[in-house]
């Protein structure tokens, strides 16, 4: 397993999770590093860590509907293999 620096762009996701106060997705910009076999595999497991997080602080319809649109809420800038 190759290890993956992930550039993440958040702005849009923090506008609809700001209240649920999460500790690991709170900054606009961030770098995410993930230990995966490919990129595709990096990103899902992102993705999977990100709604993990939401639907463990809350089980609102609200935040189920923020977990459906995640894809178009986060912009991936850069994927390095490192």
């Amino acid at each position: 397993m190759r290890n993956f620096k992930i550039h993440l762009d958040l702005i849009d996701l923090l506008y609809h999770i700001k209240a649920l106060d999460l500790t690991e997705f709170n900054q606009c910009f961030m770098i995410y590093f993930v230990e995966a076999d490919n990129p595709d595999c990096a990103l899902y497991t992102l993705l999977y860590r990100i709604k993990y997080l939401i639907m463990d602080s809350s089980e609102d319809i609200e935040y189920r509907i923020v977990c459906r649109k995640l894809k178009s809420l986060i912009r991936i800038d850069r994927i390095e293999s490192l």
